[in-house]
């Protein structure tokens, strides 16, 4: 039976923040860098220098989701867990109003996967579910604690993919990778039962 791996997409296969960071910098004359966001409530750092809420500031601007690159080995790293015989769920947050970005941004990259799971973003909204209860997957990819706490407390494995926003948090049943070739390495390891 094949490893269901449900990976994130936002921030460990879509550069996502570097993306908007690079954005407010050269339409606001900021110089913000990726490092200062040690939360994933971006308010504190983006607000003050947008003169609004930066989630409103996006909803305007939800196309520049789009124009996001790939983190660097994410679209070869999917199609490593695939050719290794692995079920790849691509499972993401996003609210309604953004949830075409998903497939605009997917068009462009055309990552090797099986399936796109559109789970509730942090204000879940009518008929979306949280991705602990979104997925059956066995293991989860990502970058943010809010959805990898949960999910260990199902007694299943995910991997913290190491951003500044999670440097400080560890759990039971948890792995942190640094990168996509650390993601494969790990995945590899638990498809043996040797992690």
């Amino acid at each position: 039976m094949a490893l269901h791996v449900a990976v994130d997409m936002d921030d460990v296969c879509v550069d996502f923040t570097a993306h908007i960071v690079k954005c407010v910098n050269r339409e606001y004359g900021a110089n913000l860098s990726v490092e200062q966001f040690t939360d994933w409530n971006f308010g504190p750092w983006l607000d003050p220098v947008l003169g609004r809420s930066w989630w409103e500031w996006l909803k305007g601007r939800d196309w520049l989701w789009t124009k996001a690159p790939a983190i660097p080995g994410a679209i070869g790293g999917l199609h490593q867990l695939r050719e290794m015989g692995c079920y790849v769920e691509l499972l993401t947050s996003k609210p309604e109003w953004a949830e075409w970005v998903v497939w605009a941004w997917l068009g462009k990259w055309r990552p090797n996967v099986h399936r796109v799971t559109i789970a509730s973003s942090r204000s879940s909204h009518a008929g979306h579910l949280p991705k602990h209860e979104a997925s059956d997957a066995s293991v989860l990819v990502d970058d943010g604690w809010h959805n990898v706490e949960p999910w260990c407390r199902t007694g299943r494995t995910a991997l913290i993919f190491d951003q500044p926003w999670n440097a400080d948090r560890v759990t039971r049943r948890a792995f942190r990778v640094r990168n996509w070739a650390e993601v494969v390495d790990r995945v590899a390891q638990l498809r043996e039962g040797v992690a």
